[in-house]
């Protein structure tokens, strides 16, 4: 067996064990981002419904209408 080839064999092994690696790691980025985007999004949603509560309990003590009546179009959006 000529002696070239061994570095041929270590080439290829060490690129192909580089482009797992690289493609776990990415996968474990993606795993964790989409976490990270998930909670924020329940936040917001949280967020957005205590905000709309808020509104609507503060203008029904203040005696007007929702929001949501002066604008028909926003009207889904607190539903």
């Amino acid at each position: 067996m000529p002696r070239s080839i061994t570095p041929i064999r270590t080439f290829t092994s060490l690129t192909t064990e580089w482009a797992a690696r690289s493609q776990q790691a990415a996968c474990r980025n993606a795993m964790v981002a989409t976490t990270l985007l998930a909670e924020r999004r329940l936040e917001r949603q949280d967020v957005e419904s205590y905000l709309a509560a808020f509104h609507a309990q503060r203008s029904a003590a203040q005696g007007h209408a929702p929001h949501s009546a002066h604008r028909p179009e926003l009207a889904a959006s607190f539903a």
